[in-house]
C-alpha cells in the first residue's frame, strides 16, 4: 500500500510538472510575438519649405499598448534636425517620441519608421513652396515688327521652388510711343497666373 501511495504521489508530481511545462510552452509564443507592434498618431501632414516640423507618434507593443524603446526614422529627401536623412529617437515610458524634420524641396516625402520592438510605420509630409522670392522672365530672342510676342514668368521661392497660383502683372514698354520726357510709353498692364508647373504668360 505504501508503494502504491508513492506511485500515486509521483504521478501527481509528474502531472504538475507536465502541466507547468505545457503552460510555459503556451506562454513562450506570446513572448515572441511581443517583439512586433505598431505606431499611433502617424499620417499625413503639411510643411512649408525650409520650416522644420515635428514627426511624432506613439510606439505600441503587439497588444497595442504604449511601450518604451527606440524609433528610427528614415527619409528619402530632406533631413532630420541634427541627424541627416536618418535619425533615432527614444520613446518614453508612455511610448511618445518626436523628431524634427525639414525639407526645402516642394513635393511629397514618405518617411519610414521602425521600432526596436519590430514595429513599422510611415508618415507622409506634403512640402509646399515658401513665400515668393524671385520672378524669372522668359523673353523672345527675336521680335517681329507688327507681330505678337509672348512673354512668360515663373515665380520662385527662396529655394527655387516654382510657386503655383501666383499672380503676375506685366507692363511692357512700347518703343513706338515715346513719352514727353523722352522715355517710352507702356501698353496696358496684363495679369496672368502661374499654374502647377507652368509659367504665367501673356502676349503683346
Amino acid at each position: 500500500m505504501r508503494h502504491v501511495r508513492r506511485l500515486a504521489l509521483s504521478g501527481v508530481l509528474l502531472s504538475i510538472l507536465l502541466t507547468s511545462v505545457s503552460a510555459f510552452g503556451a506562454i513562450a509564443p506570446g513572448i515572441a510575438s511581443a517583439s512586433s507592434g505598431g505606431f499611433l498618431g502617424l499620417g499625413t501632414q503639411s510643411e512649408t519649405a525650409g520650416v522644420p516640423i515635428s514627426i511624432s507618434g506613439t510606439l505600441l507593443d503587439a497588444s497595442n499598448n504604449p511601450t518604451s524603446g527606440s524609433v528610427t526614422l528614415t527619409a528619402p529627401a530632406g533631413t532630420f534636425v541634427g541627424g541627416g536623412p536618418t535619425t533615432t529617437v527614444t520613446a518614453n515610458v508612455y511610448g511618445n517620441f518626436s523628431a524634427q524634420f525639414v525639407d526645402t524641396v516642394a513635393g511629397t516625402v514618405d518617411i519610414s519608421l521602425s521600432g526596436s520592438n519590430g514595429a513599422t510605420g510611415s508618415d507622409t509630409v506634403n512640402v509646399s513652396p515658401a513665400a515668393a522670392a524671385s520672378v524669372v522672365l522668359s523673353l523672345p530672342t527675336n521680335v517681329v515688327v507688327g507681330g505678337t510676342t509672348a512673354i512668360s514668368a515663373v515665380v520662385d521661392d527662396v529655394y527655387s521652388n516654382p510657386i503655383p497660383s501666383a499672380s503676375v502683372t506685366f507692363n511692357v514698354a512700347n518703343s513706338s510711343q515715346p513719352t514727353e520726357t523722352g522715355g517710352f510709353g507702356s501698353s496696358a498692364p496684363a495679369t496672368a497666373t502661374t499654374g502647377q508647373g507652368t509659367p504665367a504668360s501673356v502676349s503683346y
